[in-house]
């Protein structure tokens, strides 16, 4: 388990501590020398965020909105071995509501595409994310899911994001231990998804999507509600079939305190009919799945991919 450090001068450092010769070492390095420079990962909240905590805050005033500051970034290996050196870049803080935290999120973008400890097969990106993992005092969790998701993954060719645990200075400040991870995004590295000519319309074309809980702050074509096959209540699995209880998706009413959720779509969409058929896919997909496991109907699409039809069928015991 990663302790914190009580040499540390910076207070984001609560979650980590400091490993020089143990961790690779990420170096930020300001261009701007600027009185207020650190500002920049120190200040922002995102923009939703903040509103929202004005809402019920009085006299809460709104921080900046996280932006971009021009950078020089290092990599040193574990043996003192420069990997990177002084590669030009802006960094920003990146996130909801982890943007809130003392210890916040950045994103990495390079002025030209860099490869970073091997990860990803080596792959040269120009994004690139640091994970503060300020809620997890293991550091842990989101290593050990993303390296089980490359594990699953790989021998079907498909994208999981690659990390590695690293120490980060910023401004010669020691700021903790993050993760260095992907960005998820469409590349021929990442998502390797077919994105549409300027101005196509068509369906046929890849659809890169985020499940997010603020899906409603994008514009008509880049989000849209689940609903859960009509929110159809769960059973939570006990291995006791549930003890009779059961869990709606989304809220009943106007007192239910949880949230609606939806879908981001993350890639170029630009029309209507592109929006209209994946959330109507994305839906059907999941009416599919509960009406399979639930009431031992077998829905399927049609060639479309528009509508769906059914057939009974009986689940057996050993199937």
């Amino acid at each position: 388990m990663l302790c914190s450090c009580s040499a540390s001068k910076n207070p984001n450092t609560n979650n980590s501590t400091s490993s020089a010769g143990t961790l690779p070492v990420l170096s930020i390095e300001t261009v701007s020398k600027a009185e207020n420079v650190m500002d920049f990962v120190t200040e922002p909240v995102a923009g939703h965020v903040s509103q929202l905590i004005a809402s019920w805050t009085p006299g809460y005033k709104i921080p900046p909105e996280p932006y971009y500051e021009d950078c020089l970034i290092t990599l040193r290996d574990t043996d003192g071995s420069t990997l990177l050196d002084s590669s030009e870049g802006r960094v920003k803080v990146r996130g909801n509501w982890t943007t809130t935290y003392d210890k916040k999120p950045l994103r990495i973008k390079f002025t030209e595409k860099q490869s970073l400890l091997g990860l990803n097969d080596g792959a040269e990106q120009r994004n690139w994310l640091l994970l503060a993992e300020y809620k997890d005092a293991s550091m842990l969790r989101n290593r050990a899911a993303l390296y089980a998701s490359r594990e699953i993954m790989k021998e079907d060719g498909l994208f999981a994001a690659d990390s590695q645990l690293v120490s980060v200075e910023i401004n010669g400040e020691y700021y903790g231990v993050y993760l260095l991870s992907d960005m998820q995004q469409v590349s021929s590295h990442r998502v390797n998804i077919t994105e549409p000519e300027t101005g196509y319309t068509g369906t046929d074309i890849g659809y890169f999507m985020e499940y997010d809980g603020y899906f409603y702050n994008e514009d008509e074509l880049h989000g849209f509600p689940l609903d859960f096959a009509d929110n159809a209540p769960l059973t939570p699995f006990d291995g006791e079939g549930g003890g009779g209880r059961t869990i709606d998706p989304l809220p009943k009413d106007e007192y239910d305190p949880k949230p609606f959720m939806g879908m981001t779509i993350k890639s170029t969409v630009n029309s209507a009919e592109q929006h209209d058929f994946i959330e109507n896919y994305v839906n059907n997909v999941y009416k599919i799945m509960y009406e399979a496991a639930y009431n031992d109907k077998a829905y399927v699409f049609d060639g479309k991919y528009k509508t769906l039809s059914c057939e009974q069928y009986h689940s057996s015991a050993g199937s």
